[in-house]
């Protein structure tokens, strides 16, 4: 069916019959049966404003564009994988394509077999999901199974499989301290991405740090040597937030595409080595060649994608601040009990400081006590010496008369014999 919308410089010029019918549309959903009609024309108006070409991270069109395109398909192939020498796709699968908004719940991703052999998992997505890393391992998983349903018998001939992530935003990774990494790489513990450790750094051959790199490749590894282990599974994730290279940068295919990947469709003007390189790509983007059923179905899905947007990050925020409330009622909690410790053992010093100061009392009533006793016994002593100082003068005075008496005695004596 012919499209009636146009495009300038200025981008998509939309007609009363385009607002009408979209808005039709999105009316038949329950979320926005009663907005006010200015309010929805206003949205598409922001959605589309100054754009020449579809959003190719859109979901609809990445998978139309380059699901049901396998000209398109080979371009970004040879651009993310130029070692494997791909001159052919003879298997493309769609899954969960949507051909009505109501679908967006679904992942989009594009599955194709090589003339080799290879199987490869494409997936592009614009807003981090719940579960990523579990998908994709499931991914690889399916696309191992997948040989063996082609007839493969003998696993020892069995081909590497690609899972292919392309993210508008970068997941956010916990990166280990240099610390954690070495003693992750002498116990050998498992370690989610392949590494290596460069001054004390995560970073990859380019010395650019793991969390920022464009293009992260994911394989098994030993932890130890951090050596690979075989070609059978890669996970390759392009981060296009990372992508920072402006048009007088673009040396590579890749380049290039990822150039078209991140700015369509904000881009003002494509640079000509873009568009010489992937002009059938641009073609099959350019909103003014589309029909109206897909226009209104990729108008209607950015539509619902910018609420959906929109509410994942009201939840995620909703989340941080209920982590952030939960945490801090956490560490509320451990202040008191905390506290409460702190009090009872404030409790059992002050407790213990009384005993003391009671067994310190109770000692010195003893000792004062003893102290008396001994006051009372010097007393007595005193007073025994003193009687005894007594006897011994009245002792001395008795034999002091005697002598006297004696010496008298002998005097008369003598004068008697005389």
């Amino acid at each position: 069916m012919k499209n009636n919308h146009e495009t300038h410089e200025d981008g998509v010029i939309l007609s009363e019959e385009d607002y009408v019918r979209i808005i039709a549309a999105l009316r038949k959903m329950p979320q926005y049966e009663n907005l006010p009609e200015e309010m929805m024309r206003s949205r598409i108006d922001e959605l589309l404003s100054g754009a020449k070409y579809a959003d190719p991270m859109n979901d609809l069109i990445f998978a139309s564009v380059f699901g049901k395109r396998k000209e398109n398909l080979l371009l970004l192939l040879q651009a993310i994988l130029p070692d494997l020498d791909i001159s052919e796709v003879v298997e493309v699968s769609n899954r969960v394509i949507a051909d009505t908004p109501e679908d967006k719940a679904g992942v989009y991703d594009i599955v194709c077999k090589t003339e080799d052999g290879v199987y490869i998992n494409i997936e592009a997505q614009k807003n981090n999901r719940i579960g990523n890393r579990e998908r994709w391992a499931y991914y690889l998983a399916d696309l191992m199974r997948r040989q063996f349903v082609d007839g493969l018998k003998d696993y020892k001939i069995m081909r590497p499989s690609y899972c292919i992530i392309i993210q508008s935003e970068s997941e956010r990774w916990d990166i280990p301290s240099p610390d954690e990494v070495v003693r992750m790489m002498k116990s050998q513990e498992e370690h989610p991405f392949e590494m290596r450790l460069d001054k004390m750094k995560l970073v990859n051959k380019n010395d650019t740090p793991f969390e920022h790199q464009v293009l992260m490749h994911f394989k098994m590894v030993d932890m130890f040597s951090l050596m690979p282990y075989g070609d059978q599974f890669n996970i390759m994730i392009i981060n296009l937030d990372q992508m920072d290279k402006g048009p007088s940068q673009l040396a590579s295919k890749l380049d290039k595409l990822l150039f078209i990947l991140k700015n369509l469709p904000n881009i003002v003007e494509i640079p000509t080595a873009v568009m010489k390189e992937y002009s059938r790509i641009l073609d099959n983007l350019a909103i003014r060649k589309m029909g109206k059923s897909d226009f209104d179905k990729y108008v209607i899905n950015m539509y619902t994608e910018k609420d959906t947007k929109e509410i994942s990050e009201y939840a995620a925020k909703a989340a941080r601040e209920d982590t952030e409330y939960k945490k801090n009622k956490e560490i509320e909690q451990i202040k008191r009990e905390k506290d409460a410790v702190i009090e009872q053992k404030d409790a059992e010093i002050e407790q213990k400081d009384a005993e003391i100061e009671q067994i310190k009392r109770e000692k010195d009533a003893v000792i004062e006590q003893k102290d008396a006793e001994i006051e009372q016994k010097d007393a007595e002593i005193e007073q025994k010496d003193a009687e005894i100082e007594q006897i011994k003068r009245e002792n001395n005075a008795k034999i002091k008369n005697l002598e006297e008496q004696l010496l008298k005695f002998r005097s008369i004596s003598r004068d008697n014999q005389s």
